[in-house]
């Protein structure tokens, strides 16, 4: 875990902006297919309706935790160099 923290500090702000930016995209993406197909299994129009509610809600709560995760990673490690 060190070498990565490492790794990650070493790298610059516009490369991890970019990195963060394609990992939303791509949990984003996968969260999209999920609306699509999960509600499909449910017949009732009210049920798909929640199905893709709470599909959607996860997906925020997650990128969210992604961006919090990193901006900790990256802040931990710069302190130790301050």
């Amino acid at each position: 875990m060190e070498h990565f923290l490492e790794y990650i500090a070493a790298i610059s702000l516009s490369a991890k902006l970019i990195y963060s930016i394609l990992g939303i995209v791509l949990i984003r993406s996968v969260f999209r297919h999920f609306e699509r197909t999960l509600p499909l299994r449910y017949g009732d129009g009210d049920r798909r309706y929640h199905v893709r509610k709470i599909v959607t809600t996860v997906c925020y709560i997650i990128i969210f935790a992604f961006m919090v995760q990193t901006g900790q990673m990256v802040d931990k490690r710069n302190r130790g160099h301050g």
